[in-house]
């Protein structure tokens, strides 16, 4: 009966330290949330566990090989796109959940503790911190410029074809077209395009091209830089 106890205190430990990390994740509506957070450190108290009950096994053997698949499951959440990296604290996030499932398991619950306020205190407190020097850092190498147009549905695909274009030559990015029908039955296009901060003509040329345009009801135009998109990246 004491070893069943010992498991689960151990165990409900465990699910509660991993839930405390995965409520932060959870809450910045990161890709890896509350749910994945636990179940990855359960998981490895899990793994870790069945090798303790081998100890003529060597019971660091199993943990090694959480510490290995955590880590090709966490690239998994690691995500490219154009300039930008996304995931990569998620990423580091979830390795460290899997190690707070291996302590507990090993029954070292003020090491998982301890850990565990860290992994919070990185992820909310540093956060902070890490906003200020992007924001002192005065190396923006690109620009994030979010156009929002609405215009008849006629002209859509031809509007289209001038934004790619006038994209393609500036050597722009286009990172995301979100096309939706407005209640008048003209056709609002939301256009995210990354822009090389030193030869930054696009935006310019874009607002020339459509403001002429007769049947391009409106248009707006809102840009973020290289500090904002870190910030969006790394946490």
């Amino acid at each position: 009966m004491e070893v069943y106890a010992e498991f689960l205190i151990r165990i409900i430990i465990c699910f509660l330290l991993s839930f405390c990390i995965g409520i932060e994740r959870q809450y910045r509506r990161r890709s890896i949330g509350l749910r994945t957070v636990i179940l990855v450190s359960l998981g490895s108290f899990l793994f870790v566990r069945f090798s303790f009950n081998f100890p003529a096994a060597d019971a660091t053997r199993i943990a090694a090989q959480v510490v290995a698949g955590i880590g090709f499951l966490g690239a998994g959440v690691i995500i490219k796109d154009g300039k930008m990296v996304k995931g990569l604290t998620t990423s580091a996030t979830l390795w460290c959940a899997a190690a707070i499932g291996i302590l507990t398991s090993a029954g070292l619950l003020f090491e998982a503790a301890v850990g565990t306020l860290l992994i919070l205190f990185t992820n909310i407190v540093l956060r902070t911190i890490n906003s200020k020097i992007n924001r002192l850092s005065g190396n923006l190498d690109y620009m994030l410029y979010s156009f929002s147009i609405v215009c008849e549905e006629r002209v859509e695909d031809d509007i289209l074809k001038s934004i790619k274009k006038i994209a393609e030559n500036n050597k722009s990015t286009i990172k995301s077209i979100n096309n939706n029908e407005t209640e008048n039955g003209n056709i609002r296009m939301d256009i995210d395009i990354l822009v090389d901060y030193k030869n930054d003509t696009l935006a310019n040329e874009i607002m020339q091209k459509l403001t002429n345009k007769k049947d391009v009801i409106s248009i707006s135009l809102g840009k973020r830089d290289k500090r904002y998109i870190c910030e969006e990246e790394e946490l």
